[in-house]
């Protein structure tokens, strides 16, 4: 697995866009799917999608092979620090 991070410097564009820009974070397996993927919104709103929550009425879980292009390495330590300590809006 490799561990993933970028900033999405612009709104959603759509009913959210008020939840300001985003930072994602994306677990990807060897096949470039996204395994798992959290969004950090400015506002605090976070949401989380994996093979068991894969979408919602906010959005889903990456369907297309991941491109790293412009996204930073992060840690597996990283990641899970996140993923394991943040209350996800969506699955309230």
């Amino acid at each position: 697995m490799t561990y993933s991070t970028f900033l999405w410097d612009e709104a959603r564009g759509d009913d959210y866009a008020a939840w300001g820009t985003s930072t994602w974070y994306f677990e990807v397996d060897p096949n470039q799917d996204v395994v798992k993927q959290l969004e950090h919104y400015a506002n605090g709103i976070v949401l989380t999608y994996d093979q068991t929550h894969a979408a919602d009425t906010y959005g889903m879980l990456s369907d297309k092979p991941f491109d790293p292009l412009g996204t930073q390495a992060i840690t597996k330590e990283t990641f899970y620090a996140l993923w394991n300590q943040t209350q996800a809006y969506n699955r309230s």
